[in-house]
C-alpha cells in the first residue's frame, strides 16, 4: 500500500518502460491490461487525478540528447505524419474483436497530429528524470527511434547511413513499437503487439496509402464512416511520414 504522492500513473508506455528499466523502486498505480476495459478506463484516470496521483507524462523531465562530441543533425526537411499510418492504426483498431468505440479510436489516433518526423544523423543517449516524494529517479536511453511528445517530434535514424538492410530492418520496427507505444497509452497495452505488427508491415510500403489499403484488406480489416471522417478531418496532404527508405 502507498501514499498517492508515492507512486504515479504510466499514462505514457514509452516513458514507463524506461524508467522500469532503470529504477525498479518506482511505483505505478495499476491499471487494467485488457482492451475490454475501455469503457470505464477514463473514469478510473479520472479518479486516480481526484486522489492526488500524478501522470508519468506530466512530471517527466529529459535533458538533451548526449552525443560522443558531435551534434545531432537533422538530414532532410522535416515530415508529417501521412495518411497511410494513420489508416493503418485506425484499421487495426476498428477490428470489431477488439471493441473499442469510435470516440476511443480517434482520441488514440490524434495523439499523432501534429506531430513531425525528424531523420537525424545520430540520437546518442537521453537522461530522463522524475522527482517522487522526495525522491529524484535517473533513467537513460539510447535507441533508433525517439518519440519526445513534449516536442512534438519523431527522430529517427537516417537510413541511407545504415550499413546494412537488417539495421534498416531494426529501425523501422523500433519505428512501429515506439508508435504503438506512444499512441495507445498504458491503460491498453494489450493493443501494442498487434498494432505494432501492423505498422511494420506498413513501413514495409512507406506507409503509402493504397499499399495500407491492400494489407487491411488482406488482414479482413476496414475503416468505419466515423474513422473515414477522422481521416477527413485530419486534412492530411501526401504520404508525409518516411517517404525514401533507402
Amino acid at each position: 500500500v502507498a501514499r498517492p504522492n508515492e507512486v504515479l500513473y504510466a499514462d505514457d508506455l514509452i516513458l514507463r518502460e524506461i524508467y522500469a528499466n532503470s529504477c525498479p523502486s518506482l511505483k505505478f498505480a495499476w491499471y487494467p491490461k485488457t482492451a475490454a476495459s475501455a469503457s470505464w478506463i477514463d473514469e478510473l484516470i479520472e479518479t486516480y487525478s481526484e486522489l492526488g496521483v500524478r501522470l508519468l507524462s506530466h512530471v517527466s523531465n529529459n535533458g538533451p540528447s548526449r552525443t560522443n562530441g558531435h551534434p545531432m543533425i537533422e538530414v532532410g526537411e522535416r515530415n508529417v505524419i501521412g495518411k497511410g499510418m494513420y489508416r493503418a492504426i485506425l484499421g487495426f483498431l476498428a477490428n470489431p474483436k477488439l471493441k473499442l468505440p469510435a470516440p476511443v479510436r480517434k482520441k488514440i489516433v490524434m495523439e499523432l497530429s501534429g506531430v513531425e518526423v525528424c531523420r537525424v544523423n545520430q540520437l546518442g543517449e537521453v537522461v530522463y528524470s522524475v522527482h517522487v516524494d522526495g525522491k529524484q529517479h535517473v533513467a537513460r536511453r539510447t535507441a533508433h527511434v525517439r518519440w519526445e511528445k513534449a516536442e512534438k517530434r519523431i527522430y529517427y535514424l537516417h537510413l541511407q547511413a545504415m550499413p546494412s538492410v537488417s539495421s534498416k530492418l531494426q529501425v523501422l520496427h523500433e519505428l512501429a513499437d515506439e508508435v504503438a507505444k506512444g499512441v495507445v497509452g498504458a491503460e491498453r497495452v494489450v493493443l501494442v503487439e498487434g498494432l505494432r505488427e501492423m505498422l511494420f508491415s506498413a513501413a514495409s510500403f512507406h506507409f503509402e496509402d493504397e499499399a495500407v489499403q491492400y494489407l487491411l484488406r488482406r488482414s479482413n480489416l476496414q475503416l468505419s464512416l466515423e474513422d473515414e471522417a477522422v481521416l477527413e478531418e485530419l486534412h492530411i496532404c501526401g504520404e508525409g511520414v518516411i517517404s525514401t527508405y533507402y
